[in-house]
């Protein structure tokens, strides 16, 4: 097999064991939580033709997104950055840590195919026109002139790069439809992050779908509270809240609004929905009319965390 293609085979055992590195880290394990429902309320559709088609591409695009674009609070760097060779991490396989490393140098975005040599595709970046050659590792994907891949390449050497198996290859419907797609994306990735926007922009042109999608973030309000006050102690154990500051202000309210104001500065987008979706998910109960006013603890306020790295 040539190495290119054992690389990209590869993708699927560096995810498992990035997952796993995750899932035995409390902190790590609910901010993937909270990354998955981030990326799933901007993810929606499916082939009329066949549904399962978009079901293992969407599972890897969420795991680039979540392993490998966002920065976690627990490690101030993506997950998968504790696999790349800088790292040296003595039980990951040098392959492995190879593909972690072009991992954190992909990019996501929308190319268009203008040649094929045989596995060996060349294509336009339709945001700066850079090219671009990459390897293509499905036999069944047949690329060729004119048609666009939405999703990340992985750069392994100098001049040849990998597709990720989570890209998607259309059709272009007209001469304009690059340059459409482009903007829209562009204009996504004004409120959102790029694989996001890219996420997004896939359940809109391709799909027809309308996100975001209204997702609940726990399957009870009980999950609900209880994941609230795992969030809260993970954000105060891995140093993000501050007792200490002070701020001058003239009344409650400006207190109020100005620590809410640091608190969104120092955590991420997706964090922030997901802790607000809780709490919108907690404020269901009260409204029953069977139901006792919830008792909520005041939220404590965050403070700029200390970057800091693990090692494997």
């Amino acid at each position: 097999m040539p190495s290119l293609a054992a690389h990209a085979w590869l993708i699927e055992h560096l995810f498992q064991r990035v997952e796993a590195f995750v899932a035995v880290d409390e902190n790590l394990a609910l901010e993937r939580d909270a990354s998955a429902w981030f990326f799933e309320c901007w993810s929606e559709g499916s082939d009329d033709r066949d549904p399962s088609y978009t079901d293992f591409p969407r599972m890897v695009r969420e795991q680039e997104w979540s392993l490998v674009s966002r920065d976690t609070l627990s490690l101030d760097e993506p997950a998968i950055a504790s696999f790349a060779i800088d790292q040296k991490p003595d039980d990951v396989p040098l392959r492995q840590q190879r593909l972690a490393t072009g991992y954190l140098r992909s990019t996501v975005g929308i190319f268009e195919v203008v040649a094929v040599d045989g596995p060996h595709v060349t294509v336009r970046d339709v945001s700066n026109d850079q090219t671009l050659r990459y390897y293509e590792h499905n036999e069944d994907a047949d690329p060729s002139s004119g048609l666009l891949v939405l999703g990340r390449l992985i750069p392994l050497d100098e001049d040849m790069w990998l597709r990720s198996p989570g890209a998607v290859i259309v059709t272009s419907v007209a001469d304009d439809y690059p340059a459409f797609l482009s903007k829209t994306l562009t204009n996504l990735c004004e409120d959102l992050p790029t694989p996001i926007a890219l996420e997004a922009l896939i359940s809109l042109a391709i799909y027809r779908a309308t996100v975001p999608v209204s997702r609940l973030p726990a399957p009870t309000i009980a999950a609900a509270h209880a994941t609230l006050a795992a969030v809260d102690d993970m954000l105060e154990a891995i140093g993000v809240f501050d007792d200490e500051d002070n701020v001058l202000v003239d009344s409650v309210e400006q207190l109020n609004a100005a620590e809410e104001e640091r608190f969104q500065q120092r955590i991420d987008q997706s964090m922030a929905d997901w802790i607000g979706a809780l709490t919108e998910q907690i404020e269901l109960e009260s409204r029953r009319p069977d139901a006792q006013a919830a008792k909520r603890k005041k939220p404590r306020r965050a403070k700029q965390q200390h970057a800091r790295r693990r090692k494997r």
